[in-house]
């Protein structure tokens, strides 16, 4: 997101704040040209800019027009649609506390309100799509419509109609034979529609529209009943309807038309929450001729689609010369989509390269990048490409190692996660038992009331009620004049030798009759897992540990740190594993399915962790001793200081306070273990000073097939998971720390530094680099927002916390002439808090002087330029 500074000289509090609101905006090349006055009740308008077609809004704002007039804008034609421009009034007088109170209720009442009228929109705009579809006759022939007649397509789930707009409340026909595409919602209702008209001769002057207030984040349109490869249902999707119709005809796969570039992301991320094991194909427009607001913008917003559900691209391919200048505006038009390659070279060419692609697996990452001006036909741009139609290309997901098939990988963790669930199956409460027998194995919980039953492996649990039905036919005659016998579990209640506790509670490592967290006697959950005299060959495991972590000093802590789960269950490490590997399918999720089944019931094999991060439900790790991570990464963004907040109580809490989704809250021991994998060093949000990662790097690719088919075939061995077991349980780990910091190893300080944010990193460089021992709080703001903002943040005075600086506490002037002002001591600061004089501050200083008429430099550029400059030197030396 940029930001907006009024220009040095400039008096922006003599005009007002929607003057300054239009010049910023000229400021990014965006000429405010509409009839309609700025409006500032917040909510998101659209504007015509100067330069674009009549009738064309490109541009948009949202402006607070109020105590402190600020807000957003930006223009999808000229900065792209993920750039937003923030801006403020300047010359406001700045808020007092109960001031900005006032204000944040008052846009917070107007957030639900534009909240609540947005929805109003699109209810009425949905309203009024499935009455203009009702009205409309059915179309089945290419000829019922000029454009299908240009196009040479047999339509689908269109209709042709009178389509209206609305102007001033009142309906205003644009044509009485549009095409009317639906558009339709996650229910499957009709929420708008696109009309495509015979030409641009009409009132709107152009040849298609979207209806007004309509719902266009996610609508879409679903052609056909998905077909299957390799066992997945594939759906494909693409941008514009005619683009669909090619794909449907040609392919016989299910299609949906997303309408626009923008909303691929958003469409796929809906199939994929519908149908979580498809095979998600995003058929790209390839935009090579477009270079604004970014190069080639069908392929870059397919692909961050695609990235996003773990899907794949493809896209036609058309040589340069087939590129055309526009005499009039000089941009070059040529095809682009695979309606145009049907067009061109028939149904068979689209069909090869969408079935190439499935086949061969094109990734996101391959494909045509950006036009290269001037190369090819003169004039023309062109585009680099491995030779051929777009069916060359690697899958992102390498679906031939690891011993199988990304398929197969996710069979592994689903069976990973049922075997937790599954870990009591078998076990049940006897329905005989003597009262001699219920005293020695139940025990009555007066929380519920329940009862325990200590079965061989586990601890079953059951209402009082229920144990009674379920021993119904164990009755005793309680004397020798008694008539009638008397069911056993009434018997065992009233017995002196009955067990009784008020709760239950998960305490590893501690008896069967222990005390809660909050010192409650109670029963014990966990259970000892039993392990017999093995007489199986570990070595297989021993060897993929040792190319898992090649390193021998860390195998051996890893070896040491599971059979201390093993050994001493109850007593928490401070610290979890991070496991990063350069190439996929190199065997961690074999290690991940010994693990699971070394200590079924006790073990979370499939943890979301972000969505753990961002969520307050935390069922998922009760009663665990060891959590695994597939797959990660959330170092390095904006929210990395909250989410290593979080990491810290969740990795060596002493006690977790449990929150399921469904039932009530409440407390247990901590004794879950982490273990995490992942392909990028950004994985998590580590910092310099962390104690709870100790981090290993694989660099080698992975191992040969054949070598896991071996290990996966070890996997189904009882026999080999035992002997794991036996080997943890009786490894020597005397020298086992579980209290010791992780060593700050150079793998750990490649996390680091990769997790850092653009904060973090800018106020790294501020320390090793700023030419003077002192900087101001304005400099810092400036440098962090490439002098756009002079205001710092809470992010950015944690960030100069978090690489040492230290801020001084009485303003001082270090520029002769100017107030006080609010500054870092970047180093020796016992010293400078001991100085009082100003001038030894003003002297200082001047060493990075950017406001002297000899240096009119902004203090990034002095950042930039003390840098270079000890590179130089250090380069030198």
């Amino acid at each position: 997101m940029n930001a907006y500074t009024q220009p040095p000289g400039d008096t922006p509090a003599s005009y007002s704040a929607q003057d300054q609101l239009r010049q910023a905006m000229a400021d990014e090349g965006i000429v405010y040209d509409d009839k309609a006055p700025i409006a500032g009740d917040g909510k998101l308008r659209r504007f015509h800019v100067a330069g674009d077609p009549p009738g064309v809004k490109n541009g948009w704002y949202t402006f607070h027009d109020d105590a402190r007039p600020a807000g957003q804008f930006g223009c999808n034609k000229r900065l792209g649609p993920d750039v937003k421009v923030s801006f403020s009034a300047k010359g406001v007088t700045p808020l007092s506390p109960a001031e900005r109170a006032a204000l944040d209720k008052t846009r917070a009442a107007q957030k639900a309100k534009r909240e609540a009228e947005e929805k109003a929109r699109h209810q009425a705009a949905a309203t009024r799509a499935q009455a203009m579809l009702a009205k409309a006759r059915p179309v089945s022939e290419v000829d019922d419509h000029p454009y299908l007649k240009r196009k040479g397509h047999a339509p689908l789930r269109a209709r042709v109609g009178a389509y209206h707009i609305l102007y001033n409340g009142e309906p205003r026909l644009v044509a009485e034979d549009a095409l009317l595409i639906p558009m339709v919602g996650e229910g499957n209702e009709i929420v708008s529609l696109q009309a495509i008209f015979r030409d641009s001769d009409n009132i709107l002057a152009r040849d298609r529209d979207y209806l007004a207030g309509g719902k266009r984040q996610g609508a879409c349109l679903p052609m056909g009943q998905p077909q299957l490869h390799d066992g997945r249902e594939v759906y494909v999707v693409c941008e514009g309807y005619a683009t669909g119709l090619a794909l449907r005809h040609a392919t016989g796969h299910s299609v949906t038309v997303a309408f626009d570039a923008n909303n691929l992301i958003h469409v796929a991320k809906r199939i994929a929450r519908a149908k979580p094991d498809a095979l998600i194909l995003i058929a790209a427009d390839n935009d090579q001729w477009t270079l604004e607001p970014v190069a080639n913008p069908g392929l870059h917003y397919a692909r961050q689609a695609a990235e996003a559900v773990g899907g794949l691209v493809a896209y036609p391919d058309f040589p340069a010369e087939l590129g055309t200048p526009d005499p009039a505006t000089g941009k070059v038009k040529g095809p682009t989509d695979f309606d145009d390659l049907r067009r061109r070279e028939g149904d068979e060419a689209v069909k090869a390269v969408v079935e190439a692609c499935l086949n061969a697996l094109q990734g996101p990452d391959n494909g045509p990048q950006c036009p290269t001006p001037g190369a090819g036909a003169p004039g023309v741009p062109s585009v680099e490409l491995e030779g051929g139609m777009a069916t060359a290309g690697q899958c992102e997901h390498d679906m031939t190692k690891d011993g199988g098939s990304l398929e197969r990988r996710q069979q592994q963790q689903a069976e990973n996660a049922r075997l937790q669930e599954a870990s009591d199956v078998g076990e049940m409460v006897p329905t005989h038992m003597t009262v001699d027998e219920m005293c020695e194995r139940l025990i009555y919980i007066s929380e519920g009331p329940q009862v325990a039953y200590l079965g061989p492996r586990r601890t079953l649990f059951l209402s009082v009620k229920e144990l009674a039905g379920l021993t119904l036919s164990a009755a005793t005659l309680p004397s020798e004049d008694a008539k009638r016998p008397v069911p056993n579990a009434r018997l065992w209640q009233e017995d002196a030798r009955r067990v009784s506790v008020m709760t239950r509670t998960f305490a590893p490592g501690q008896e069967i009759i222990c005390k809660d967290p909050n010192g409650t006697r109670a029963v014990n959950t966990w259970r000892p897992i039993k392990r017999w005299a093995p007489r199986s060959d570990i070595t297989p495991f021993l060897d993929h540990l040792a190319y898992l972590l090649p390193e021998p000093e860390e195998r051996e802590a890893f070896l040491d740190w599971l059979a201390h789960l093993e050994q001493k269950p109850g007593e928490l490490p401070h610290y979890g594993w991070l496991h990063i590997a350069k190439h996929t399918g190199c065997g961690r999720n074999w290690l991940a399915s010994v693990l699971a089944r070394l200590w079924c019931g006790y073990v979370a094999p499939n943890v979301d962790l972000a969505g753990l991060l961002n969520s307050s439900f935390n069922g998922m790790l009760s009663e665990k001793l060891l959590a695994m991570v597939d797959e990660i990464q959330e170092g390095g963004n904006d929210n990395s200081y909250r989410y290593a907040n979080q990491l810290k109580s969740i990795v060596n809490a002493e006690q977790r306070h449990i929150n399921p989704k469904y039932g009530s809250q409440y407390v247990e021991f901590n004794a879950c273990r982490w273990l995490v994998f992942s392909n990028h060093a950004n994985a998590l949000p580590i910092d310099t000073n962390d104690r709870r990662w100790r981090v290993v790097m694989l660099n080698a690719p992975p191992r040969d097939a054949a070598v896991y088919a071996e290990l996966y075939a070890a996997l189904k061995d009882p026999e080999f998971i035992n002997a794991i077991g036996a080997y943890l349980a009786k490894r020597e780990i005397t020298g086992f720390n579980p209290g010791e910091r992780p060593p700050n190893t150079l793998d750990k300080q490649a996390v680091v530094k990769a997790a850092k944010s653009m904060v973090q990193q800018r106020a790294d460089e501020i320390m090793a680099h700023w030419p003077s021992e002192l900087i101001t709080n304005e400099d810092v703001a400036l440098i962090f927002t490439e002098d756009q903002e002079k205001r710092l943040t809470t992010g950015m005075r944690r960030a100069m916390e978090d690489a040492g600086a230290e801020s001084l506490d009485d303003p001082r002037r270090v520029i002769r002439g100017e107030g006080p002002k609010r500054i870092w001591l970047l180093r020796r600061p016992d010293y400078w808090r001991r100085q009082s004089a100003s001038q030894q501050f003003q002297d200082e200083y001047a060493k990075a002087r950017h406001r002297d008429e000899r240096y009119p430099h902004s203090p990034c550029q002095v950042l930039a330029t003390a840098a270079e400059r000890q590179d130089i030197a250090q380069q030198a030396a």
